[in-house]
């Protein structure tokens, strides 16, 4: 059936189409094709004979038209109508099509923002918590600062008092000869 009727169809747009462009033979008008009044919807053969050559030619010329008309019983003018108003229904489709594939793109931008939001507001509060711990490591460096200044002042105070050595070299001093003996004096043993 049907795929045979349409692959007629469209070899007889062809034809119809480049006869009209000057391929030779007058347009043939099929048996029984009804031509449409003023007002009146189109024959199914009509729509179906129109549709075929929309998709070889969205816009024939006016040769091409005249011809359609000739062979389905229609006028030029009403051809011309027909076409125009399936271009427009093909625009009107095209922008339904894009319309939704912009409301589509426009939910996974929200909710794209949503995620961007949440993760700002993780991202802000850790932060946050590490200027708390550079200003807390600052302190403690200032104060490990300060501390270290004081017992360098401390070190060179009993350096210069007690003959150059520190409290410390002074008791690891006293340890040894306790060990080992006064100087010059043999370890008995």
């Amino acid at each position: 059936g049907g795929g045979a009727e349409m692959s007629a169809t469209a070899e007889e747009v062809q034809r119809v189409l480049r006869e009209a462009l000057g391929g030779g033979g007058a347009a043939r008008r099929p048996a029984g094709a009804a031509g449409a009044k003023k007002g009146k919807r189109f024959s199914a053969e009509q729509r179906v004979f129109l549709e075929a050559a929309f998709n070889q030619e969205s816009n024939p010329v006016e040769a091409q038209r005249q011809a359609l008309g000739s062979h389905l019983g229609m006028s030029e003018k009403q051809v011309r109508n027909w076409f125009q108003n399936r271009r427009a229904r093909l625009r009107g489709r095209a922008q339904d099509h894009a319309i939704h594939r912009l409301a589509e793109d426009n939910q996974q931008l929200v909710e794209d923002l949503a995620q961007v939001r949440a993760r700002n507001v993780v991202w802000s509060e850790e932060n946050a918590w590490l200027k708390a711990e550079i200003r807390r490591a600052a302190a403690k460096f200032e104060d490990l600062q300060e501390s270290t200044g004081k017992l360098l002042i401390e070190y060179y105070k009993h350096k210069n008092e007690g003959g150059g050595d520190s409290p410390l070299t002074r008791s690891a001093k006293r340890a040894r000869l306790q060990e080992e003996g006064p100087p010059g004096v043999s370890p008995s043993g």
